[in-house]
């Protein structure tokens, strides 16, 4: 079973790079719910290093890239580069948390629960998915591109409403498309699972006048922001964790 192979993958990461995992997940396609016969296995995880690393002067890389083929894509973040970016509300790490396809999770990775509801700030999590939805929208050549710029731009939709991170798999956003779409987006999804990953995209023009629509309705949401939180609960949940450790 693949659950198995990534699982002793994950194990093998430990030996070799004497650290612990504490968190790993799926993430892209599979995880978002659209993909292909092809699709690799985008795997990724936090792990944590032993005390006295953190504690050196010297600088230790704090990513593990462990494989990329045409089967796995596989890497990781050290916990202390991880916090540094929840400080910042980076999208990538709430999307790791909202996987639906968890490979391995601790009791260290549950303390950050509450650092990552502090941290998560409406303005730049917005700006982030409005220019990758802006992006692939204006390159898209490809079904996988356009599903992309679907998806982000439905996140964005979603956080103007929610006030909140939303969900990454497509299927819990659809219902923000209007009613006119949905047949349409439901068959363009079954054609992506069961072709390439490369299938080329031919426009739709009802669709791109929603998209277009919808980047000018976004584009009036995004404002300046300033990032004024503290890193004390992030620099707390940093040590409370490293106690619970003893690598």
């Amino acid at each position: 079973m693949m659950l198995d192979i990534i699982l002793n993958k994950l194990d093998d990461i430990e030996r070799k790079e004497n650290v612990k995992i504490i968190y790993a997940v799926e993430s892209g396609s599979r995880a978002w719910g659209f993909d292909s016969q092809d699709s690799d296995y985008d795997v990724r995880f936090i792990y944590v290093r032993p005390l006295n690393d953190y504690l050196s002067l010297e600088d230790i890389k704090d990513t593990i890239d462990y494989e990329l083929n045409d089967v796995f894509d596989i890497n990781g973040w050290d916990l202390k580069k991880a916090l540094k970016l929840l400080y910042k509300s980076n999208p990538t790490l709430y999307e790791w948390k909202a996987s639906p396809i968890v490979y391995k999770k601790t009791m260290e990775w549950d303390m950050i629960d509450e650092a990552f509801e502090q941290y998560f700030q409406i303005q730049r999590v917005l700006h982030h998915y409005y220019h990758m939805s802006f992006h692939e929208y204006k390159n898209v050549q490809t079904l996988k591109q356009f599903l992309y710029c679907l998806r982000t731009l439905l996140c964005c939709l979603w956080i103007i409403e929610y006030q909140s991170p939303p969900p990454i798999e497509l299927n819990k956003l659809l219902f923000l498309l209007p009613d006119y779409l949905h047949d349409t987006i439901l068959e363009i999804l079954t054609f992506k699972k069961n072709n390439d990953e490369h299938c080329s995209y031919n426009p739709d023009p009802t669709f791109n006048r929603y998209i277009e629509e919808q980047l000018n309705y976004i584009g009036q949401h995004l404002l300046n922001s300033q990032n004024n939180l503290s890193f004390n609960l992030l620099n707390q949940t940093f040590v409370n964790i490293l106690k619970t450790l003893s690598l």
